[in-house]
C-alpha cells in the first residue's frame, strides 16, 4: 500500500469514529429531550387540573366557625364566610354526639338558617358555657353556594 492510500484510509477511519461518537451523543440528547417533554406534558396536565379545581372552588363559598371568648365569662360561636362569593341559608349545629349543646335554642330559631352571608361577613351565636361544659365541640356548617349546590363543613372548635 502506498502512503497516500494509508492516509486516505486513516482519514476515513477517523471520519467513521467521529460520526459514530456524534450519533451516540445525539441519540442520548434526543432520549433526554423526550424525557423532558414527557415531564413537561405531565406538569402541564397537573397545572390544568389545579386551574380547573381552583375555578370550581372560586364558585363555592367557604364557611368556618370559631368559639371566641368575648368577655370574662362570655363565649360566642362566630360563623365566618372566608370565600369571595356569597353563601345563603347558612345553618350551624353542634354534633349530636357532643356531651352538651351550648346553643340557645330560641336564638337559633331566630337566626338560623342565616339568609345571606357576604364574603368576609360573620355572625355570632351565644355559647352558653358553664363550668361543666365540654369546651370543645364538633360542629356542622351547611349552606347553599351561588350556583345552587349544597355544601357543608365539619369544624372542631374549642376555647
Amino acid at each position: 500500500m502506498k502512503l497516500y492510500e494509508i492516509g486516505t484510509l486513516l482519514i476515513a477511519l477517523l471520519a467513521t469514529v467521529i460520526s459514530t461518537v456524534s450519533l451516540v451523543r445525539s441519540r442520548r440528547t434526543q432520549e433526554k429531550q423526550l424525557e423532558f417533554e414527557a415531564i413537561n406534558a405531565a406538569l402541564a396536565k397537573k397545572q390544568l387540573e389545579l386551574i380547573s379545581r381552583e375555578e370550581t372552588n372560586q364558585e363555592k363559598a367557604r364557611v368556618v366557625a370559631e368559639l371566641v371568648k368575648v368577655g370574662r365569662t362570655d363565649f360566642r360561636f362566630v360563623i365566618i364566610n372566608q370565600s369571595s362569593v356569597m353563601a345563603t341559608n347558612v345553618d350551624f349545629e353542634i354534633d349530636e354526639n357532643s356531651p352538651d349543646d351550648p346553643l340557645l335554642q330560641n336564638e337559633c330559631q331566630k337566626k338560623l338558617p342565616y339568609p345571606f352571608l357576604q364574603p368576609g361577613q360573620s355572625f355570632t351565636l351565644i355559647a352558653a358555657l358553664h363550668k361543666g361544659s365540654a369546651m370543645n365541640y364538633n360542629t356542622l356548617l351547611s349552606w347553599t353556594n351561588p350556583n345552587g349546590s349544597q355544601d357543608e363543613n365539619r369544624v372542631h372548635v374549642s376555647t
